[in-house]
C-alpha cells in the first residue's frame, strides 16, 4: 500500500502547479534545461537542494521522459517551453518568470544562446522579483570557449558587470593527483550559506575564472 501510494504522489508531481506565492517550504528553485545543457549530476545538484521546491524548464515532453528517475522523483515539476514563457502540458498553463515566486533561478552550462526574448524575460525577473541569478560557465578548455562566449553574451544582455575570463585554474597545492583538478572549499556569504550545503568541499576540474 505504501508503495502504490508513493507511486501515486511521483506521477502527481509533474503537474502541481508553479508557485505564485511565498510556498510553505525553504525556497523555490526554477533550473533552465532548455539551452542544450547537459543532466549528468543534475541528481546530485537537486539532492543538496533537500529543503526547496525545485522546477524544471524543458525544451519538450521527450527531454522530460528521457531524464532519469532520480532527477523525476528529485524534482517539484517540470514545465515546457523555455525563459520567455513555459507551460503546464497537464493544465495548459502558461507561465513567465516575473509570474512566479522563486528564490533562486539555475542557468545550466549553454550550448545554445539565448534569445532575445528570453533575456528580457530574465531582465524583468531580475527587477520583478529581485530573487537570484546562478549562471554555470566553463574555462577555456576543450570547447570551453564556446560556452563562455555564450555566458558573457547573455551576462552583457542582462547588464551584468561579471563575465568569464578566457582561461582555467591550476593550483599545485590543493588538488587531487593534478593541479588542475583543484580541491575548493565553498564558502558563501551567510545569506548565500544554503550554497554550501551538502557541498561544503568540492572537486573542480579545470576551473574558469570570473571577471569584474
Amino acid at each position: 500500500m505504501v508503495g502504490v501510494l508513493v507511486v501515486a504522489l511521483l506521477a502527481l508531481a509533474p503537474a502541481l502547479a508553479l508557485p505564485t506565492a511565498r510556498a510553505a517550504v525553504s525556497y523555490v528553485v526554477v533550473v533552465d534545461l532548455s539551452h542544450g545543457q547537459g543532466v549528468k549530476g543534475l541528481d546530485v545538484f537537486l539532492r543538496t537542494l533537500y529543503d526547496a521546491e525545485v522546477y524544471l524548464i524543458v525544451p519538450s515532453k521527450e527531454f522530460y521522459d528521457a531524464l532519469s528517475p532520480q532527477v523525476k522523483a528529485l524534482a517539484t515539476g517540470y514545465y515546457v517551453g523555455n525563459l520567455a514563457k513555459f507551460r503546464d502540458l497537464a493544465t495548459g498553463r502558461e507561465y513567465t518568470l516575473t509570474g512566479i515566486y522563486t528564490d533562486l533561478l539555475v542557468i545550466p552550462q549553454l550550448t545554445k544562446p539565448i534569445a532575445a526574448d528570453e533575456v528580457d524575460a530574465v531582465i524583468s525577473y531580475l527587477k520583478t522579483r529581485g530573487a537570484g541569478l546562478w549562471v554555470a560557465g566553463d574555462s577555456d578548455y576543450g570547447a570551453g570557449e564556446d560556452v563562455i562566449k555564450l555566458v558573457n553574451d547573455f551576462m552583457i544582455a542582462i547588464g551584468a558587470n561579471i563575465v568569464l575570463d578566457y582561461l582555467s585554474v591550476a593550483d599545485p597545492v590543493s588538488n587531487c593527483a593534478a593541479d588542475y583538478r583543484v580541491v575548493a572549499w565553498v564558502r558563501p556569504p551567510k545569506e548565500l550559506e544554503f550554497l554550501a550545503y551538502g557541498a561544503e568541499k568540492i572537486l573542480m576540474h579545470g576551473p574558469g575564472v570570473v571577471a569584474f
